[in-house]
C-alpha cells in the first residue's frame, strides 16, 4: 500500500473538508477507503483540521444520520460510501434527503479501473464484480449533481462545486465518486480555500406577485393557508404567524416535518384541510407538495390557488396537477415578510368576514383543548394503549429540551408543537426507517437535548436498528426510542380497505403480508447494544414509564427502548 503524503488526493480532500467547516465524516468504508484512512491517519499526526471519522455500520444509517444533523445545524453533511453497494444501499435515505432538499456530500468510492500497474489497482476479486459502466446512474435521478473526479483534477474546486449546489434552494444531495487510483495520486498544486461554501442567495418574492396576492387576500371571504415545511425557514414562522393573525386566516399544517406555527397559535387550524379546503375562496399553498388529497377533496371552481416556495411547483415530481393560479419563487420566510409588509401598507383592518373567522377560530381552539383533554383523562376499561394515549402520555413528557421525531403513531393534534426545533417528521418519500438515524443525527448535533424517536415496528425493522443501536452505544447518544409495536403494516391493511372494501382479502381474520408472526423482541434487539430496554403492555403503566425512558437517558445517558404493545388497528389519524 502506498503511503500516502500530504500532497495526495485523499489527503486533501480530507483536508479541503476541514477548511470548509465540515466536522465529521459519517461512513461505512471498503477496500476503495484504503487512501482516505492513510491520509487521515497522517494528516491526525501532523495536526491538520480534518473532519473526525464515524464509523457507520450501515450506508442507510449514515445518511439518516447527516439528515437529522442538518434539521439542527442547517449546515452541509458529508457521507462517504463503498463504489457500487455501498451507493445501492444509500438508495432510500437519498430518497428522502432529496424529497426533503437536505445538502448532503456523498462520497462514494470507485472499483479500480486498471487492472495492474498502479499501487491502487484492482487486488480483490469483487473489484471485477462492482464494477459498472455508469455508478452514479444508481442514484442519480435523486441528485442535484454527480461526477467522478479524474486524475489531475483540483479537488478544491471540486469540493466548492459540489458544496455550493447542495446548498442553494432547493437545496439537495450532490454525488462525487472517487477512484482509488484517483485518492491515491498526487494532488495538483492549489491553496484550499478557508470558508464554508454556503451556495448562492435565495431568490426574493417578486413585487407584483406578492400585490396580487394580498390583494387577493384583502377580499377573500375564507381564505386558508396549508404547509408542510415553512418552518424549515427559521425566519418563516414568525412571519406566518403575524399574517395569521393579522388576516384572520385559518392555518392547516398537512404531513409538517416541522414546527411550522405554534401549536397555541389562535389560527392554528390542525392538520387535516379536508373541511376548510372546500369552503375556501383562496387557498395559499407554502411549501407543501401535497396541500389535499384530490380523490377525498376538491377546493371550489372558483377559488383562487397561490403556491408559494423555492420550486413552488415542485417539478421533480412527475405529476402533480394542483390548482396554480398564481406561483411564486422565493425563500419562504423572505415571500412571508413580503407580504405581511403589503398586507400592513393596505391598512388591513378587521371585516365582518374577519370579525367571523375569528370567532371561527376561538371554536377551533376550544376544540382542540377539549380534544387533548378528553385523550388525557378518558380511560376506558380495558387496558390496550392505543395512538391516542401514547400522543397525550408523550406530550406530557415533551419539554424545552426534548426533540421529537415521528415516523408513525403519534396524533399531532393532541401532541402538539410550539418551539422550533422541537419536533421533525419523516417525509413523503415513502422510505421507511428514518426516525431512529435522525434522531441520532439529531443528538449528535444537539448534545444538550434528548432526541425521542417515535417509530413503529415495521419502520423500526426497515430502519437496519442494529446498525442504530451499535451507533448509539459507540458515540454515546442516548435517544429514547419509543417503538408503537401494533403487530405489522398498519398502511398495508389500510390500502386494501381503500382500494377494495368489499374485496375478499378482508373478510379473513388477518390481512395477507400485514402482519408480524412470531414476533421478534424488540427489547432484546436495543439491549444486545447496551440499551436500557423494557416492554410495556399496560395502559395506566405507559406515563410512568416514558417519564423514566426520559430519566434514564438524561441521568444515565444511555439510549432507551420502549417496546409498547399497541392495538392493531390501520385506521388511527396519526397526523
Amino acid at each position: 500500500m502506498a503511503e500516502a503524503t500530504p500532497d495526495s488526493v485523499a489527503y486533501r480532500l480530507l483536508a479541503g473538508l476541514g477548511a470548509r467547516g465540515i466536522s465529521t465524516f459519517l461512513a461505512n468504508a471498503g477496500t476503495d477507503f484504503a487512501p482516505l484512512i492513510e491520509a487521515r491517519a497522517l494528516g491526525q499526526a501532523r495536526g491538520a483540521t480534518m473532519p473526525r471519522f464515524i464509523n457507520v455500520p450501515h450506508e442507510q444509517t449514515a445518511v439518516t444520520v447527516a439528515h437529522g444533523a442538518h434539521l439542527i445545524n442547517g449546515l452541509p453533511q458529508v457521507v462517504g460510501v463503498h463504489h457500487t453497494v455501498g451507493t445501492a444501499n444509500t438508495v432510500s435515505a437519498v430518497m428522502t434527503a432529496s424529497r426533503e432538499r437536505i445538502p448532503l456530500l456523498l462520497l462514494a468510492g470507485r472499483t479500480p479501473s486498471t487492472e495492474r500497474g498502479n499501487v491502487a489497482s484492482r487486488d480483490v476479486i469483487v473489484h471485477w464484480g462492482t464494477d459498472t459502466f455508469d455508478q452514479a446512474a444508481l442514484i442519480r435521478e435523486y441528485t442535484k449533481w454527480d461526477y467522478e473526479l479524474r486524475d489531475g483534477q483540483n479537488i478544491d474546486d471540486i469540493l466548492d462545486r459540489a458544496l455550493d449546489i447542495a446548498m442553494t434552494a432547493p437545496r439537495g444531495p450532490v454525488y462525487l465518486t472517487l477512484p482509488r487510483e484517483v485518492l491515491a495520486a498526487q494532488a495538483v498544486a492549489s491553496i484550499p480555500a478557508a470558508r464554508p461554501r454556503a451556495g448562492a442567495i435565495g431568490a426574493s418574492a417578486n413585487e407584483m406577485a406578492i400585490a396580487q396576492l394580498a390583494d387577493w387576500l384583502m377580499a377573500a371571504q375564507q381564505p386558508l393557508i396549508i404547509t408542510s415545511s415553512a418552518g424549515r425557514d427559521a425566519s418563516a414562522p414568525p412571519a406566518l404567524a403575524a399574517i395569521a393573525e393579522m388576516a384572520a386566516i385559518p392555518v392547516i399544517e398537512h404531513y409538517p416535518r416541522v414546527v411550522n406555527l405554534p401549536e397555541e397559535h389562535l389560527f392554528h387550524a390542525g392538520f387535516n384541510p379536508s373541511q376548510l379546503v372546500t369552503a375556501a375562496d383562496l387557498i395559499i399553498v407554502i411549501d407543501c407538495e401535497v396541500p389535499w388529497l384530490p380523490r377525498q377533496v376538491t377546493p371550489q371552481a372558483n377559488a383562487k390557488v397561490a403556491h408559494i416556495g423555492a420550486d413552488p411547483l415542485y417539478t421533480r415530481i412527475p405529476v402533480r396537477s394542483f390548482p396554480v393560479d398564481l406561483a411564486i419563487v422565493s425563500d419562504t420566510g423572505a415571500a412571508l415578510q413580503a407580504l405581511s409588509n403589503a398586507l400592513m401598507q393596505r391598512h388591513l383592518s378587521d371585516t365582518p368576514a374577519m370579525t367571523h373567522r375569528r370567532e371561527l377560530a376561538r371554536q377551533r381552539k376550544q376544540h382542540q383543548h377539549k380534544a387533548i383533554e378528553d385523550a388525557r383523562h378518558n380511560h376506558p376499561e380495558t387496558t390496550a394503549i392505543d395512538f391516542a394515549w401514547v400522543s397525550a402520555c408523550v406530550r406530557d413528557i415533551v419539554d424545552q429540551d426534548t426533540v421529537v421525531l415521528n415516523e408513525y403513531g403519534l396524533n399531532l393534534s393532541l401532541t402538539g408543537f410550539s418551539q422550533a426545533q422541537a419536533f421533525f417528521s419523516a417525509g413523503i418519500s415513502g422510505a421507511l426507517g428514518w426516525t431512529m438515524a435522525a434522531a441520532l443525527g439529531v443528538q449528535m448535533a444537539a448534545p444538550n437535548k434528548t432526541a425521542i424517536a417515535v417509530v413503529g415496528d415495521g419502520s423500526y425493522i426497515f430502519g437496519n436498528p442494529v446498525s442504530c443501536h451499535y451507533l448509539a452505544q459507540a458515540e454515546h447518544l442516548p435517544i429514547v426510542t419509543v417503538l408503537l409495536n401494533n403487530g405489522g403494516y398498519a398502511a398495508v391493511t389500510r390500502a386494501v380497505e381503500v382500494v377494495y372494501p368489499d374485496g375478499v382479502a378482508l373478510q379473513g381474520p388477518e390481512t395477507p403480508l400485514a402482519r408480524f408472526e412470531p414476533q421478534p423482541s424488540y427489547e432484546g434487539v436495543a439491549a444486545a447494544c447496551g440499551a436500557y430496554s423494557e416492554r410495556v403492555e399496560s395502559r395506566s403503566e405507559l406515563p410512568q414509564r416514558l417519564q423514566n425512558a426520559l430519566n434514564v437517558a438524561r441521568t444515565q445517558h444511555r439510549q432507551v427502548l420502549l417496546n409498547v404493545i399497541c392495538q392493531p388497528k390501520a385506521h388511527e389519524e396519526t397526523s
